[in-house]
């Protein structure tokens, strides 16, 4: 019984230390500094380098360019490490913070882009004399009808969409539009992002 009880207690030594070997290769391996990984983007339109390390005295690694996602794991004397997505973990580069932005910035910029080129066209709709007022709330336009139903049916289309992302953008929702005739106020078109573009008779 006693050199059973030594075999069993040899074996229940063994056991334990292969467990303390796994709990000590576990606890020694590389862990990310950050586990909310941040994303942003790249903000030069010409594109920026990748390095190996956090300095241009390190070789680089690659080329990213405009839009390109990055995840943030850590930062270090103006520069990123991050991986192209959160699972990619076989890789990863970095590049200088201050030409990337974050993803709301992106989105931002996008949008104040995008409410230039639209504000541009509503001006030139009113400069024509289809366009006489728009509103964002309820988000409605009122038309010249004569006008309007002088145009072909793509041209609805595109004016409709370019009133509707006017007021979209402005109002930070989705896109919508209901366009009247400026004097009887009678609803000609809608549109939308759920169901596109609608004519009324």
């Amino acid at each position: 019984m006693k050199k059973q009880t030594k075999i069993g207690c040899g074996i229940l030594s063994g056991s334990f230390l292969i467990f303390v070997i796994l709990l000590a290769i576990i606890l020694s391996s590389p862990t990310e500094k950050r586990k909310d990984y941040i994303e942003v983007r790249v903000s030069p339109r010409t594109g920026i380098n990748i390095r190996t390390g956090p300095g241009t005295n390190y070789p680089k690694d690659g080329r990213l360019v405009r839009k390109d996602n990055l995840y943030v794991l850590e930062e270090k004397d103006g520069w990123i490490r991050f991986r192209i997505t959160p699972k990619d973990v076989g890789w990863s580069g970095w590049v200088r913070k201050d030409l990337t932005v974050s993803k709301d910035e992106w989105d931002s910029a996008i949008r104040r882009e995008n409410l230039k080129i639209v504000e541009e066209n509503i001006a030139l709709l009113k400069k024509e004399g289809l366009l006489i007022e728009i509103e964002t709330d309820p988000p409605q336009a009122l038309v010249n009808s004569t006008i309007w139903y002088g145009l072909d049916q793509q041209s609805k289309y595109n004016i409709a969409e370019t009133m509707a992302s006017y007021c979209g953008l402005n109002t930070n929702s989705s896109a919508s539009i209901s366009i009247r005739d400026c004097l009887s106020l009678k609803l000609l078109a809608r549109y939308s992002d759920t169901f596109g573009f609608k004519e009324h008779q």
